[in-house]
């Protein structure tokens, strides 16, 4: 998952105890987990959005 907190496109290991990327069962549970930086780069296979406002210009074209 890409997280806030870790600049760059980069991915790396970090200890983490909330969401996003960690569900822990037991409260202040934390465990060490790889998880991709907050810009997206050409790594990234898909992203999930929402529209919320329409420009000028259309989005899909065809």
């Amino acid at each position: 998952p890409m997280r806030k907190g870790v600049h760059g496109p980069v991915r790396k290991r970090i200890l983490i105890g909330s969401k996003p990327g960690y569900h822990p069962p037991y409260k202040g549970q934390r465990r060490m987990k790889m998880v991709r930086g907050d810009t997206i780069s050409e790594d990234i296979a898909q992203v999930n959005l929402k529209i919320v406002k329409k420009g000028a210009k259309e989005i899909f074209e065809g």
